[in-house]
């Protein structure tokens, strides 16, 4: 034991002065402007070190700030030039494995310089004298409209962005790094990137990249002594009519050969582009469907309260209005139909962790967003003015980006193996034990995610149990938060609670239940506090004896009726000392 003791400590001596060694030589290799970089950055105040840290982490994530910039460059433009480019970004670039490639950023960046040219060229007035009279939001529409606004200020900012990032992929040796995407997994397979089986020669196989090689039939082997009589009895007419229709069959052989290589040639990359996605070499997991949940339930309310901001119907009208009509809009209601279908399918595809799927319902929400907002919208809205002239289509835009691009990350990253669950569950504080609570109590909500948990989930249970299971866990969860909220705050067992909790926990109860009995009696109650009185219209004032036709009646409408101020009102109010003259009077008042 003692010599193992010693063997220890000599491997640790050993490991420490490795250890020194090793911290000298990088202190060595150092510059020394490295070294006053570091002392500057440690003795500079908060503000320098934040501002610091802000670059680098901005830096750090270029690509994220190309494709920020070219969302909000679609806001600002709005035009069908500017289209492709988020359309590259969502279904191309966002997509790609391990990252975008050189010719991804080429594209973006040579369409970009493409936009701010033409930009350019449709400023001078002379491109205009011979088109003719053409509608004023045409060019508008298409993205070429004569003045200078912010649009190209966006359009430079964004070619400046990506010049940057092409640098720093420069810099890291990123730029030129091209990934093998041709070399197969399989062990069988060749050096070339094709498939060769012992049991077929070179020469009776066609080796076409990507395809699977298959065998050319060869003509059988005869002997010679066969070959000479057959030679004897042919003509020499019936040789040259074979000869010419073997030379006409290579022909067409060779012609489709050719046709299937140029069709291979070109859709090649798309196939391997959609493999790489399908199945990469490794992936790490993720679970994002909490964040695109929220981006999904944002835009759900966004569409409800700012549905007239889309440019459908009439713009000064709130939804409001149209409920106190009894009516609603059948946009409207698809819209929010649309927007509800898409949280259903996105729950579905989760739960079955559908990764092929997930990248159809991808590509389908990207091609139906960006048609309906920037084709659809301006053609059926007010085209003198654009939908995004308002905010809700931009924060609409805004959060189903940020929905696009997470779902391209959970694509590439792939589901976790256990994915049941809720978000609020996932720590036991006392915020997560209220905010499962709130979720609990909004309508439908919990019952709709419990059903679609049970459908979309492989379970011998059946419903009934699947809900008793969740209330087991609901049940568990409460009372889990409940002891971790007792371990960090203790209170002595057997004595009696203090009282600073107790108004705390129960107060809040309490005060709650109070609200909801007598708050709608107060807003009752207090007239004035629920709307604005309107001024009557007609007033008529009828003097008569039960049983008797009536003495006098008169009607006063319009102008001859006239407001009566505060004075008049209080002077009126104390000319009456009746109970029931004050008691109906007080029905009233001055407005």
């Amino acid at each position: 034991p003692q010599s193992d003791k010693g063997k220890g400590s000599r491997d640790s001596v050993l490991k420490q002065k490795s250890y020194i060694s090793s911290e000298k030589k990088l202190k060595t290799d150092r510059s020394p402007s490295d070294d006053e970089e570091d002392a500057y950055g440690l003795h500079s105040n908060s503000l320098v070190r934040f501002t610091r840290s802000l670059c680098y982490a901005i830096v750090s994530q270029s690509e994220v700030l190309c494709y920020s910039l070219v969302v909000i460059n679609q806001i600002i433009n709005g035009s069908l030039l500017s289209l492709p480019l988020p359309l590259m970004v969502f279904m191309w670039g966002c997509l790609s494995v391990p990252r975008p490639t050189k010719t991804f950023w080429i594209s973006v960046i040579t369409y970009t310089e493409v936009i701010v040219i033409a930009k350019y060229i449709f400023n001078f007035r002379w491109v205009w004298k011979d088109v003719g009279s053409i509608p004023g939001w045409f060019p508008r529409f298409i993205g070429v409209e004569e003045s200078v606004s912010l649009q190209y200020y966006f359009d430079l900012a964004l070619l400046l962005v990506l010049f940057f990032h092409r640098f720093m992929l420069k810099t890291l040796g990123l730029w030129d790094l091209e990934v093998d995407f041709i070399k197969p997994k399989s062990k069988e397979a060749s050096v070339d990137g094709t498939l060769s089986s012992p049991m077929i020669s070179k020469e009776e196989t066609v080796s076409r990249p990507g395809l699977r090689k298959r065998k050319v039939p060869t003509p059988p082997q005869s002997s010679p002594s066969l070959k000479e009589d057959e030679e004897k009895c042919e003509d020499t007419s019936e040789d040259a009519d074979d000869i010419g229709e073997g030379d006409t069959v290579f022909q067409v052989l060779e012609a489709s050969a050719s046709f299937s290589e140029t069709v291979t040639r070109i859709f090649r990359p798309i196939e391997v582009f959609f493999q790489r996605i399908l199945h990469p070499d490794f992936r790490i997991a993720r679970d994002l469907y909490s964040p695109m949940f929220f981006c999904d339930f944002i835009n759900f309310f966004i569409v409800v309260f700012g549905y007239n901001s889309f440019g459908s119907g009439n713009s000064t009208a709130s939804i409001t209005t149209y409920f106190e009509e009894n009516r609603v809009p059948i946009l409207f209601l698809l819209m929010l139909l649309a927007q509800f279908l898409c949280i259903l399918i996105d729950r579905a595809l989760y739960l079955r962790k559908n990764i092929k799927g997930r990248l159809i319902f991808h590509v389908i929400i990207v091609v139906i967003i960006h048609l309906w907002l920037f084709i659809v919208l301006p053609s059926i809205a007010d085209k003198q003015s654009s939908p995004f002239n308002n905010t809700p289509p931009k924060l609409w835009y805004i959060f189903k980006a940020i929905y696009l691009l997470l779902s391209a990350k959970q694509i590439k990253s792939g589901y976790p193996t256990r994915i049941l669950g809720n978000c609020f569950a996932k720590k036991y504080s006392i915020l997560n034990l209220y905010l499962f609570k709130g979720y609990t109590m909004i309508p439908f909500l919990y019952d709709m995610r419990l059903i679609m948990d049970w459908v979309w989930t492989d379970s011998s249970l059946n419903l009934e149990e699947w809900a008793i299971m969740e209330d087991m866990f609901k049940q568990l969860f409460e009372r889990k938060c409940t002891l971790n909220f007792e371990a960090k705050f203790p209170e002595p067992e057997g004595l009696s609670r203090r009282r600073p909790p107790k108004y705390f926990h129960g107060g809040a109860y309490l005060l709650m239940i109070i609200l909801a009995i007598w708050i709608p009696l107060v807003l009752f109650a207090l007239g004035s506090t629920v709307g604005s009185s309107l001024n009557p219209v007609t007033a008529s004032i009828t003097i008569e004896f039960v049983g008797y036709q009536r003495l006098f009646k008169m009607s006063a409408t319009g102008n001859q009726l006239m407001e009566i101020n505060a004075k008049d009102w209080k002077a009126l109010n104390q000319k009456f000392d009746d109970a029931n003259a004050a008691s109906f009077l007080t029905n009233y008042d001055q407005t």
